[in-house]
């Protein structure tokens, strides 16, 4: 459900008359897309495992949390700190996607 809201709301934003260079635009919309793709990294993994999906569920959000972790290095030396929120916002997604697919998890 979480999903295919995030994906109106992108969808929304896109079809709006903003200027492109609104901060809409430039920072509400890519927060919105890093959020859905968290989610749906997430939801999609946990569907998808046949067995064991706790186990799935902790490698993809140990995943998630290296690129993060990555990304904070590299944020440090090029000072584009709003590239490390969507990193935050992707990592919310996944959280997310973990807690409203609970009951699947705790097979």
């Amino acid at each position: 459900m979480g999903l295919l809201l995030s994906f109106q709301v992108i969808l929304l934003f896109n079809r709006l008359p903003f200027d492109r260079d609104s901060w809409i635009i430039m920072y509400v919309n890519p927060l919105i897309g890093f959020y859905t793709a968290g989610f749906a990294y997430m939801a999609a993994g946990i569907l998808i495992a046949p067995a064991r999906t706790r186990v799935v569920a902790l490698i993809l959000s140990g995943g998630l949390l290296t690129i993060s972790i990555i990304n904070l290095e590299l944020v440090q030396y090029s000072k584009e700190y709003f590239e490390f929120i969507k990193y935050i916002a992707a990592a919310v997604g996944a959280a997310i996607a973990y807690f409203s697919l609970k009951d699947v998890v705790e097979r």
